[in-house]
């Protein structure tokens, strides 16, 4: 089974930096907006020692959750009233 995840939050200026996309051009036109990204859930076990959920306050976390949408399929710039 393929399940597409639909994630929607407001892009910090900070993850625009360490973003490594194809589409590097357009992620001025996302910095600050709320955008809706669709794409596969994927645990990062990499990085599970380095993410809040799964390795609460170690000091070198730099990261909320192992789980990231990846890859990401497409995403929508949202009007601020569509933002949750």
């Amino acid at each position: 089974m393929v399940v597409l995840f639909l994630l929607c939050f407001r892009v910090p200026a900070f993850s625009l930096k360490v973003a490594q996309t194809a589409a590097s051009n357009h992620l001025c036109e996302i910095k600050g907006k709320c955008v809706a990204f669709t794409g596969f859930l994927f645990y990062d076990s990499i990085h599970a020692d380095e993410a809040e959920n799964t390795a609460p306050g170690r000091k070198k976390n730099w990261r909320k959750t192992a789980w990231e949408v990846h890859p990401v399929t497409s995403y929508e710039v949202l009007d601020d009233d569509e933002c949750p």
